[in-house]
C-alpha cells in the first residue's frame, strides 16, 4: 500500500524491487496525487485600517493548504470602489491596502480575491472596513501682517479662514502667552487683538489652534501698530505751587507733563514778582522767596516738543513766617555812673503783639 499524505500531488513513479539471494526484479508504476482542497478558515477574518494609512495581510489569515503547499494571492480587486478610495498592491505573498483618495471617507468596502496553493483555486470575498480618525487641524493659509494706527482700531482676524478642521469640529483658540501692550481676546474662532493706549510698533502673536481634542497646531499673527504724533499734555490748565517767606522750592517740571513719545522738551515761562525771583534749566525750575516777602505770584510756562506748543498758568504761594523782632539803638549817654540808652523795637511782620 501506499500512503498518499507522504506524496506530493501531482504524478510520481514508483518503483518496486523484489529479490532474493540468486534473482532479483523491479517494477515500476505511475501514481497520480490528487491535491486536497484550499482549507478555509471560518469565520472569514475582516481587514480594517485607519484613515489615511495601510495595512498588509498574508494568505494564512483566510485559508490553509494540508498538502503543505504555500498559498499564494492570485489577484485581489475592491468591489464597487469607482472613486478609487482603496488601492491594492499585490507581492503574491501579502497585499498591502492603503487609503488614497478623499481622506475623510470612512466605512466598509468588499474585496474579492484568489488564493492558489499549486492546482487548488479558491475565491473569497472579506470586508474591508477603514476607521475614522480624529485629525489634527491644518494650517490652509499664512496669516499676513496685521497693521493697524497707533489709538485706531483694534485688529479682528477669523482664524477659521487660516485654519481648517478635517472632521468640521469648531476650532478652539488660545494665546500662547501674555503681551505686553497688547491685550487679546479669543472667542471661538475670531480673536480680537487691542493694542493698549499709545501702544505701537512690531509683534509676533503666536497663537494654538486645535478642535479641543488633538494635539494643538502653533501659529502666528505677525501685527504693526504704526506710531502717530501724539501731542504734549499738562497734567492741569494749573500748576500750583507752595513755598515758604524767604524758602527756596526746586520743581522738575517733567512731572507736570505727559510726554508719551518721548521728545525732548522745551520749556519757557513768562512773567515777574517782587515776590519771588525763579531761574530755569532744561526741565529745572529753582524758585527763591525774596527777603521777608509773602503772597501770591503768577507765571506761564510754555513747552515745545519740536512740533507744537502748549501753555499753563504757574501758581506760586508763598505763605508767611513769623520774623523775630528787631532792637535798634538810637542814642547812648554816659553821665557819671550812669548810662542811658534809647534804642526802638521793631517786627517786620508788623506792630501787633509787640
Amino acid at each position: 500500500s501506499v500512503n498518499g499524505s507522504m506524496l506530493s500531488p501531482g504524478t510520481v513513479t514508483i518503483e518496486i524491487r523484489i529479490e532474493d539471494h540468486s534473482f532479483s526484479d523491479w517494477l515500476e508504476f505511475s501514481v497520480m496525487r490528487l491535491g486536497m482542497p484550499l482549507e478555509i478558515n471560518t469565520p472569514l477574518p475582516s481587514i480594517s485600517l485607519d484613515q489615511h494609512s495601510s495595512v498588509t495581510v498574508t494568505p494564512d489569515l483566510f485559508a490553509f493548504d494540508p498538502d503543505g503547499e504555500e498559498v499564494v494571492f492570485l489577484s485581489a480587486e475592491i468591489v464597487d470602489d469607482n472613486e478609487s478610495i482603496l488601492s491594492i498592491n499585490n507581492s503574491l505573498t501579502n497585499l498591502s491596502i492603503s487609503h488614497i483618495n478623499l481622506p475623510e471617507w470612512d466605512g466598509t468596502m468588499q474585496m474579492d480575491m484568489v488564493l492558489a496553493a499549486g492546482d487548488d483555486v479558491a475565491n473569497l470575498t472579506v470586508n474591508v472596513t477603514v476607521l475614522p480618525v480624529n485629525d489634527k487641524v491644518v494650517q490652509d493659509d499664512v496669516i499676513a501682517q496685521q497693521q493697524a494706527m497707533e489709538d485706531g482700531q483694534s485688529i479682528v482676524i477669523d482664524i477659521s479662514n487660516y485654519v481648517s478642521d478635517p472632521e468640521g469640529e469648531p476650532l478652539v483658540v488660545t494665546v500662547a502667552r501674555d503681551y505686553p501692550g497688547l491685550r487679546i481676546n479669543t472667542s471661538l474662532e475670531t480673536i480680537l487683538i487691542d493694542p493698549q493706549t499709545h501702544w505701537n510698533g512690531a509683534e509676533l502673536v503666536e497663537l494654538y489652534v486645535s478642535d479641543g481634542v488633538t494635539e494643538e497646531l502653533s501659529i502666528f499673527v505677525p501685527i504693526n501698530i504704526e506710531a502717530v504724533n501724539d501731542p504734549i499734555e499738562f497734567t492741569s490748565d494749573t500748576i500750583s505751587l507752595e513755598m515758604e517767606e524767604d524758602g527756596l522750592l526746586t520743581v522738575n517740571l517733567d512731572n507736570f507733563t505727559v510726554n508719551v513719545d518721548d521728545d525732548i522738551l522745551v520749556y519757557s515761562i513768562n512773567g515777574q514778582s517782587e515776590i519771588i525771583g525763579f531761574s530755569l534749566s532744561v526741565s529745572e525750575l529753582v524758585l527763591a522767596g525774596n527777603p521777608d516777602l509773602f503772597g501770591l505770584a503768577s507765571y506761564t510756562i510754555d513747552v515745545n516738543d519740536g512740533d507744537s506748543t502748549i501753555s499753563a498758568n504757574l501758581d506760586v504761594k508763598i505763605k508767611s513766617v513769623p520774623d523775630l523782632p528787631t532792637v535798634a539803638i538810637s542814642i547812648i549817654d554816659v553821665d557819671g555812673n550812669t548810662v542811658s540808652l534809647l534804642w526802638t523795637i521793631s517786627d517786620k511782620d508788623g506792630e501787633l503783639g509787640l
